[in-house]
């Protein structure tokens, strides 16, 4: 819900047309994590997975930065997402 909150207020502060660039990263990044859960657990393949959550930890910073550029409390809405990541990534792949 967060996400879809700071989304909207990228949106809402500065237009789509001014903020294309973070609105596709976001965008890329919701692909990014539903293709995470699709490769480990639908193909089962940990280690592909572990290249993609690398990819989608990019995705998710690089956002979080795009955001905050347009709208400090945005970005900051992206903060719990990119520390959950983190954590479930080391879960994940501890047990693994």
């Amino acid at each position: 819900m967060l996400l879809a909150i700071a989304a909207w207020l990228v949106w809402q502060q500065a237009g789509f047309k001014a903020a294309k660039l973070p609105l596709t990263s976001f965008g890329v990044r919701m692909i990014l994590n539903v293709a995470w859960s699709w490769i480990f657990f639908g193909m089962h393949q940990p280690g592909w997975a572990f290249t993609e959550i690398i990819v989608l930890w990019l995705a998710i910073t690089t956002t979080m930065i795009l955001f905050f550029k347009k709208s400090t409390f945005a970005g900051s809405m992206m903060v719990p997402y990119l520390t959950w990541g983190n954590f479930a990534s080391v879960l994940k792949f501890m047990i693994w």
